[in-house]
């Protein structure tokens, strides 16, 4: 803005200079003197545009000026939520981490109930019953997994379907339970299908 009223300055500088170098020596005092009113209202008004000018570059300076301030206290108000987003997030990844931890190392409830134990009354007096000779029969039936232990393994595998539900990763999990990547991946595969 600044260099457009140089420039301008420059203009009517050489303007009034040409006029007064082209001025025609040899003509009568009326023509002269509207020459020199003419001459003087043309500056009057070069003047008055230059202050308008000058008018119109401060105010859009002022405008720049303000809108940058408050640009920077937008920007720095964004710089705090993100932070306070930042701490946030990482508060919520380490309280879920030490809800997994938790939830891994904390004993499970049988869910295979047994009907047998849960009629089973302690007597208040024992009894007791005649002793026989023991009689053994050897019968070979095919071996079947224990239950028990395919509780503890589906228990396993559930866990972990619920960690990798939860966004928690192979490595997190395998550091987490003492299981091998591969174990893990395995039930992630397995899980998809």
């Amino acid at each position: 803005m600044t260099i457009a009223l140089i420039i301008l300055n420059i203009i009517l500088m050489s303007a009034v200079v040409f006029i007064l170098f082209k001025k025609p020596k040899a003509k009568s005092g009326v023509m002269s003197e509207l020459e020199d009113i003419e001459l003087i209202e043309f500056q009057h008004n070069m003047r008055q545009l230059v202050e308008e000018m000058e008018k119109t570059a401060d105010s859009g300076v002022a405008s720049m000026n303000s809108a940058k301030l408050e640009l920077e206290k937008k920007l720095k108000e964004s710089e705090t939520v993100i932070k306070e987003i930042k701490y946030l997030m990482e508060r919520n990844r380490l309280q879920r981490t030490a809800e997994y931890k938790t939830e891994i190392t904390s004993p499970q409830e049988p869910t295979v109930q047994i009907p047998a134990l849960q009629e089973f009354k302690p007597h208040a007096e024992p009894v007791v019953i005649p002793r026989q000779p023991a009689v053994f029969e050897i019968k070979e039936e095919p071996k079947s997994p224990k239950i028990a232990v395919k509780t503890t393994v589906k228990d396993k595998y559930d866990r972990v379907g619920k960690l990798l539900d939860n966004g928690m990763a192979v490595q997190e999990i395998a550091s987490v339970t003492g299981m091998s990547f591969g174990e893990i991946e395995l039930i992630k595969n397995l899980k998809k299908q």
